[in-house]
């Protein structure tokens, strides 16, 4: 296989938005502690973190504020806005390895990121880690109309950056959402495991898993 164009996912592929969620949901609580001091830090956190069923799922801050009936509060809304980066993209950074693998690969192949989400919480982000030079095309699933797994956001960047699914690549972290889509579409999937999960059973199977990310390159020369 001949591979031509590369999509990836944003989110916990190419950036670390996992391993903020402490700091993020810390930061939230000294915004609403600022005109709401009678917020329980404790209680506040451990909720924010409270895991749910979803994969790697947590209840998260807008929950937490709306069971606070705090969601229409301007502390409350800008605390939600800061769960997802808005005035805190400082706590956003590259998972390891990618400023330094992207360079030689944009050399090769045509990068695009496919994410789902809000516009200017995605387009925040890829603003702020500053990847443009490398990625040619961002494609957010609120304006394309499909969200991943739905393999019509991959024939969509496809069709952008003009090439048949059979030269194409997805990366990304979520079996349930990346390697599934990819699957519909058509395109060939490397699964990021650097949660180092296992499978479980009817898991879809991606057809190479990486641990780190500097490991893609060889498993683009080996495609």
């Amino acid at each position: 296989m001949t591979v031509r164009a590369v999509f990836f996912d944003l989110d916990d592929t190419l950036c670390d938005t996992t391993g903020t969620r402490t700091e993020r949901a810390e930061r939230c609580l000294a915004r609403l502690r600022l005109d709401h001091p009678d917020v329980d830090p404790e209680m506040f956190v451990e909720r924010v973190l409270e895991p749910t069923a979803a994969p790697r799922g947590i209840r998260g801050v807008p929950q937490v504020v709306d069971e606070l009936g705090l969601a229409n509060s301007p502390a409350g809304r800008q605390a939600i806005r800061m769960w997802f980066f808005v005035d805190a993209y400082d706590l956003l950074h590259t998972l390891p390895g990618v400023r330094e693998t992207l360079p030689a690969m944009s050399d090769r192949y045509s990068l695009s990121v496919v994410t789902n989400g809000d516009d200017d919480i995605q387009r925040g982000k890829f603003r702020h880690l500053a990847l443009a030079e490398h990625i040619s095309h961002l494609v957010i699933s609120a304006n394309v109309g499909y969200e991943k797994p739905d393999p019509r956001i991959f024939e969509h960047a496809l069709e952008l950056v003009g090439v048949p699914a059979s030269e194409a690549l997805v990366v990304g972290d979520r079996l349930e959402t990346d390697v599934v889509g990819a699957k519909a579409a058509g395109i060939s999937s490397v699964w990021f495991d650097h949660w180092n999960d296992e499978p479980r059973a009817g898991d879809p199977r991606p057809d190479a898993v990486i641990t780190a990310f500097d490991q893609l390159p060889d498993v683009l020369a080996s495609a």
